[in-house]
């Protein structure tokens, strides 16, 4: 957020996200996501979803944040994309894709969740979330605030998975 001093008037910017330059970290995670797990997933192209496991089919799709874990102890769950259609792991579940994983790209700790579980316990947690609007060029982006301890018993091994 940025601050102009106009005379007497203070005017409150708030930054537009670079969706352009979180598409890069997306991708470039996916990549490093892939070589840490050889011969264990297939890399789609991420229109319904970002991985297959090879062993039994299932879908995972990828959330790659670029925050260090460290500064906060919160995840963002984006809950709308592109203003009102669903995002994150809302959006995952439409698609029917298997497993959201959440991962912090600085420590590549990563949070393997079963999306439909998942989708249902931020939902009786935060049945009515304060979201927070993130500005991008064009539309906007929704989501909100989750400790990562609400969910840690509903987390699953990512070896258990693969």
């Amino acid at each position: 957020m940025a601050f102009l001093n106009l005379g007497r008037f203070h005017l409150t910017v708030r930054k537009i996200h670079n969706f352009h330059a979180s598409l890069k970290i997306g991708q470039a995670g996916e990549l490093k996501f892939l070589a840490a797990n050889p011969g264990k997933l297939e890399h789609l192209d991420g229109k319904i979803a970002d991985f297959k496991i090879l062993k039994n089919g299932k879908t995972i799709e990828l959330k790659m944040d670029s925050y260090d874990p460290k500064a906060t102890s919160n995840f963002f769950f984006e809950m709308f994309s592109y203003d009102t259609r669903p995002g994150g792991a809302y959006q995952a579940l439409s698609k029917g894709v298997d497993y959201f994983i959440y991962c912090f790209r600085q420590s590549m700790e990563c949070f393997v969740f079963d999306t439909q579980t998942l989708v249902n316990e931020l939902k009786r947690l935060y049945p009515n979330p304060k979201l927070i609007n993130i500005r991008n060029v064009g539309h906007i982006t929704q989501g909100f605030k989750v400790g990562r301890s609400e969910l840690e018993h509903i987390r699953l091994k990512l070896e258990d998975i693969l």
